[in-house]
């Protein structure tokens, strides 16, 4: 999935980027990845609005609800979940097989520890939000909590010396779409060392996800 998105956005292939993102989110809430999951869901979101892409954005919506299931926000999933099917009512959409499969397999126990009175309230309330007001409240679901580390990207002259030279290295290539395992190669140390920096850099930087670090790396020239 990363090396799609690194070849989509080489492409400017807006349209199946946002499938790649979602997908990847998907990916990153399964191994338990919170803040990754939000940043790459909260791009796909964004992109499907601007496309105009309701089903995408029904997609995103039931995507960014299992992230709030996983993150022990079961009200908040549910009513993402209702503006997901809100949408698809109106656009006359249903849920394949597979997706109605993955969709239960949060939604089911959530019913259960709720009761079927908040889990119908909650649902019901997310069904009747016009699609605007939904595309805001799935953006507001994947807001970063507030940390020491995001209060310092408001200074992004000081971020560069920030890092260490090593950690200057590996952000670089990862503005070049390396995995971990190649970063690894590139630099003669084990995988769990790049994960170790990956981890550092995204906490002094403030980010959440090693496609923001990418970005980063590349405005700021440390390709060259």
């Amino acid at each position: 999935m990363e090396e799609s998105l690194v070849l989509r956005r080489h492409i400017r292939e807006r349209f199946e980027l946002a499938y790649s993102l979602d997908a990847l989110g998907l990916v990153a809430t399964a191994e338990g990845h919170h803040a990754e999951a939000r940043a790459a869901l909260r791009e796909g979101l964004c992109l499907r609005q601007e496309l105009g892409d309701r089903w995408g954005i029904a997609q995103s919506l039931e995507s960014i609800a299992a992230l709030a299931a996983a993150g022990t926000q079961p009200q908040r999933a549910l009513e993402l979940a209702g503006l997901a099917a809100g949408i698809r009512e109106n656009i006359g959409g249903q849920l394949t097989p597979m997706e109605r499969a993955m969709l239960d397999h949060w939604l089911v126990p959530l019913r259960r520890v709720l009761g079927e009175d908040a889990t119908t309230l909650a649902w019901e309330a997310g069904r009747a939000t016009p699609v605007g007001q939904a595309v805001e409240r799935g953006l507001a679901a994947t807001e970063a909590p507030p940390t020491r580390a995001n209060r310092r990207r408001s200074h992004p002259q000081e971020q560069v010396t920030v890092l260490s030279p090593r950690e200057q290295e590996v952000a670089a290539l990862l503005a070049h779409g390396l995995s971990n395992r190649q970063i690894a190669e590139r630099l003669v140390v084990t995988e769990r060392t790049v994960a170790t920096h990956i981890e550092h850099i995204l906490d002094k930087l403030g980010f959440a996800s090693r496609h923001q670090v990418g970005a980063w790396a590349a405005e700021r020239g440390l390709l060259a």
